[in-house]
Formats: C-alpha cells, sequence, structure tokens
C-alpha cells in the first residue's frame, strides 16, 4: 500500500509541474527479476537518449558524488 501512495505522489508532482513523464511496467515474474529488468531496459534508455541528445552517457556526477562519500 505504501508504493502505491509513491506513485499517486509522484504523478501529482510531475503533472503539477508539467513534467511529461511515461509509466513503464516490468516484465512478469519475480521480484528480482522485475528489478533487474527494469535496471537493465531504464539503463538502454538513458544511454539512447544520450546518444540522441549527442551527450557523453558515461560521467554522471551524482554516482561519482556518492562513491566519493561511500567510500
Amino acid at each position: 500500500m505504501i508504493q502505491l501512495h509513491y506513485v499517486i505522489h509522484l504523478k501529482e508532482i510531475f503533472q503539477g509541474k508539467q513534467v511529461d513523464y511515461r509509466e513503464v511496467h516490468s516484465t512478469s515474474g519475480s521480484i528480482l527479476s522485475k528489478i533487474i529488468n527494469m535496471i537493465y531496459f531504464l539503463d538502454y534508455c538513458s544511454i539512447y537518449r544520450a546518444v540522441l541528445g549527442r551527450v557523453d552517457p558515461s560521467p554522471i556526477e551524482a554516482i561519482d558524488y556518492i562513491k566519493k562519500y561511500t567510500k
């Protein structure tokens, strides 16, 4: 039930700020296979989007920042 609350809240935020978004649903299977499927799919989408925008998709400042402070 908590998960549904967050989904509704995010939709309201996106709609309120007029952010164009898409809902993505995973394939059937165990929760682990769904998570892995979504990670790969969304990673591919982000790389594809970067290539379309002629941006190097490899440097990710937010991830580099987290890695720096978790060592």
